[in-house]
């Protein structure tokens, strides 16, 4: 039953579905933004949380009615690039395009325009990816990591790597962070200075990775730290790589661990990517062939 609604999920996620609920008259709206085509998804145990450009659908699961939330009602901004869900606090961050961020916490939304309007902050200022450790949000960007307090809707850390972090995970008292350059680990426990990027050490040979890689995404599924390195899926056990999926061609967008599965979405530019499931076997299962990857998040 899994299967199928994470099925079912990914068929709206990946066509032009109109979500607009019935209830609503003819007249009455007072903006048309477009809310089908969802960019990104996420959700908790009620809702699902659907992102387009300018708007965030949410779905009630208990009787699939809709609610929008756009500039007009609550957002800061628009042109939405990612939002994801905390596991901890009842919360949805919101990044933009032009690295604004929103925090909707507790039904209300705080604005918090850090790494937008700092004038300390030179070049590239992307937010790649967003992840959670307890209370916790870590944005990985161009120029590093940024850990954000969701309880207290504030910026806490900021890491500069000097090389841009595709993703980050925290697991077993440890950052990892995926870049361009491999993936680099560091003690998360108070014994080092995280914030000093030198501290940091890159998995390589001796780790049981190659020399030269590109780290694209991390996730940790079944207790276990799976990675896409140069576009192809692994799992990191004992020091050693075992390979689970390879797809030439195909460009890695998200690793997003479920409750049962790892689901892995790619594309190709402008054609058309595919979504794979992996079970704790590292059995792959080929649910979305022909299907624009979409960013489920932990569904």
């Amino acid at each position: 039953m899994l299967i199928l609604r994470l099925a079912v999920y990914l068929i709206l996620a990946c066509s032009n579905v109109m979500l607009i609920g019935q209830d609503v008259a003819i007249g009455s709206w007072k903006s048309f933004a477009p809310y089908h085509n969802a960019i990104a998804i996420t959700q908790n145990s009620q809702q699902i949380f659907w992102a387009t450009d300018l708007s965030i659908i949410i779905q009630e699961k208990s009787d699939n009615s809709v609610r929008f939330i756009s500039k007009e009602n609550g957002l800061s901004d628009a042109n939405i690039s990612a939002i994801k869900h905390s596991p901890t606090d009842d919360a949805l961050v919101v990044v933009y395009k032009n690295s604004n961020i929103d925090l909707i916490l507790n039904g209300e939304t705080v604005n918090l325009n850090f790494i937008q309007t700092n004038t300390n902050l030179t070049g590239d200022r992307s937010i790649f990816n967003i992840s959670f450790d307890g209370n916790f949000a870590y944005l990985s960007t161009a120029f590093g990591i940024v850990e954000l307090d969701i309880p207290n809707a504030e910026f806490r850390t900021t890491i500069f790597t000097g090389i841009a972090v595709n993703d980050t995970k925290a697991w077993n008292g440890a950052l990892y962070a995926a870049t361009d350059d491999g993936i680099y680990i560091v003690q998360n426990d108070g014994s080092v200075n995280t914030s000093d990027f030198s501290e940091w050490k890159r998995l390589g040979a001796l780790d049981g990775f190659p020399e030269d890689y590109t780290a694209d995404a991390i996730a940790v599924f079944n207790n276990n730290l799976y990675c896409s390195l140069d576009n192809s899926i692994y799992r990191h056990e004992d020091n050693t790589l075992l390979d689970i999926y390879s797809d030439p061609g195909l460009t890695t967008q998200y690793i997003a661990p479920g409750s049962s599965h790892l689901i892995v979405g790619y594309d190709c530019g402008n054609c058309t990517g595919s979504v794979i499931f992996i079970d704790s076997e590292d059995s792959v299962l080929q649910a979305g062939a022909n299907c624009v990857a979409r960013p489920l998040g932990a569904i």
